[in-house]
């Protein structure tokens, strides 16, 4: 196994938080694919993320957190949108809501815009990560913009090699297609990217 992927373990975890801390980059696996998690709290690690998927820096990166007190410190939420939150998280769905701006996110992280993609993965790895790291972590898709998303840790290392610090190894995400985002920042809905979870399944809740 090459040096920088390690099986999930505690030794694992807790090397992925202190790598976190240090402003250092890790791959995770969520239920949908393998993201590259770096702190959104950091212009250093926010650069590193999109210099090393080579992404448009107009595109924001999604931004996890453990709970929904979490995402209650960076978001503002409606009604509606937590009632969303409250049916579909911890789960595949990003929400696009109206930020508030503190330290714990950069402008550079959200591309300056004034919403914030976010959601609460269901993978018990990145779950544990964050509950360690107490705070939120922001992860875009393993794998060079444009390109088709990582599911394993080995697509990880073809798509980066060493260039990542650590890859945890915790298998073969669930889904393996990303999350759908759903945008709440307006009063028109809409979804801007289509993934697990189908509209006819969001309108259900919505009414």
């Amino acid at each position: 196994m090459q040096k920088n992927i390690l099986r999930e373990s505690p030794y694992s975890i807790n090397k992925a938080v202190k790598i976190l801390n240090n402003d250092g980059i890790v791959a995770l696996k969520t239920e949908t694919v393998y993201g590259i998690a770096c702190n959104p709290n950091s212009i250093f690690s926010i650069e590193s993320v999109y210099n090393l998927k080579k992404r448009p820096l107009f595109n924001p990166l999604i931004i996890h957190v453990s709970t929904l007190e979490m995402a209650n410190k960076i978001a503002i939420f409606s009604d509606i949108s937590e009632r969303i939150a409250k049916h579909f998280w911890p789960g595949p769905l990003t929400l696009i809501l109206p930020r508030k701006k503190n330290k714990l996110i950069e402008d550079f992280a959200v591309a300056g815009l004034e919403t914030i993609a976010l959601r609460i993965p269901n993978s018990e790895v990145f779950q544990k990560v964050l509950k360690k790291f107490k705070k939120p972590i922001a992860a875009p898709s393993a794998n060079p913009s444009g390109y088709i998303s990582s599911t394993n840790a080995k697509h990880v290392s073809e798509s980066f090699g060493k260039k990542i610090e650590l890859i945890i190894d915790s298998g073969q995400s669930h889904f393996g297609l990303e999350s759908t985002i759903l945008d709440m920042s307006k009063k028109k809905f809409s979804i801007t990217r289509q993934g697990i979870i189908t509209p006819e399944v969001i309108k259900k809740i919505v009414g």
